[in-house]
Formats: C-alpha cells, structure tokens, sequence
C-alpha cells in the first residue's frame, strides 16, 4: 500500500479505510501519539482519528478473529 493511498480522501469501500483506522489505533496505542499528532500525521481532524481509534478498539473487543489477526500483526510489528 502507497502512502498516497492511506492519505487520500475517498469514499471508496475499498479496504483503504480500515487500514488507515488501523494505522491510527497502532499510533495511539503502542506509538504514544496524541490524537491530533495522528491526524496530522494521516491528514485528518483529529475527532475523525478517535471515530477510528474507537472503531478499531470496538472491533477487537467484540470480534475474535480480528483480534487474533490484530495480535499477531503487532507482535510481527514488535520484531
């Protein structure tokens, strides 16, 4: 995935913003970054990287198979 991609502003379904939910909640919980760090950083208000921040966190909580998947992609991330 281009950074051009991650940082577009699109509509699509086409998975790009579920990445970049992704991106964000990674940031805010094992980056440090404040919300508005992380919107600067994706070029967003920083209320829509906490929509993505809560979104992702909600997902985790209440679907098994992304949580599995979220935590074997940050224990790749850590090595």
């Amino acid at each position: 995935m281009r950074k051009e991609n991650i940082l577009q502003h699109s509509r699509k379904k086409d998975g790009v913003g579920e990445i970049r939910d992704t991106i964000a909640y990674f940031l805010r919980e094992y980056g440090d970054m404040s919300f508005p760090a992380i919107g600067r950083l994706l070029d967003r208000d920083h209320t829509t990287i906490i929509h993505s921040y809560n979104k992702i966190k909600s997902r985790i909580n209440e679907d098994r198979d992304f949580e599995t998947n979220f935590t074997a992609l940050i224990a790749e991330a850590k090595n």
